[in-house]
């Protein structure tokens, strides 16, 4: 994977159920704002807007 761009983070979250990859950028006290990606796509296709957003949390799932 290509390196992600400044301001963005690979994150992975564990439940009892599953193991889930995101993208995160933003601060903590912003609203989600949450992209969705297809089946044969990944998150990385939103990391280069995700560094342009300002403010709000940003989570690619």
């Amino acid at each position: 994977m290509s390196k992600l761009p400044a301001g963005v983070t690979s994150v992975r979250i564990d439940t009892p159920r599953l193991s889930t990859h995101l993208l995160r950028s933003g601060s903590d006290g912003g609203v989600p704002l949450v992209f969705v990606h297809g089946n044969v796509s990944s998150g990385r296709f939103y990391a280069e807007l995700m560094a342009r957003l300002p403010g709000p949390r940003a989570w690619p799932a």
